[in-house]
């Protein structure tokens, strides 16, 4: 059966981008607030009954880069 909770689409940080921007969230979000690391979503809801699709979309978007960017997608019950 498809997954059919919403997806959230997210963009992997190099190490360094991510050391740094994850200091200035900690410095100036609000702590109480900050319950997760430095990161840059990219969609928040894609529709889950579609993720074959998403997925094959980022292919090919990326497929003339390089050094194509890692992408999570995560729906709300489970990492994928």
């Amino acid at each position: 059966m498809p997954h059919t909770n919403p997806l959230v689409l997210t963009l992997g940080l190099d190490p360094v981008a991510f050391a740094a921007l994850d200091r200035l969230r900690r410095e100036h979000f609000p702590p109480e607030r900050n319950v997760l690391p430095a990161h840059l979503t990219l969609f928040h809801t894609l529709p889950g009954e579609h993720e074959a699709a998403v997925r094959d979309a980022l292919a090919a978007a990326t497929a003339d880069v390089r050094q194509a960017p890692h992408f999570r997608i995560r729906g709300a019950a489970r990492p994928v």
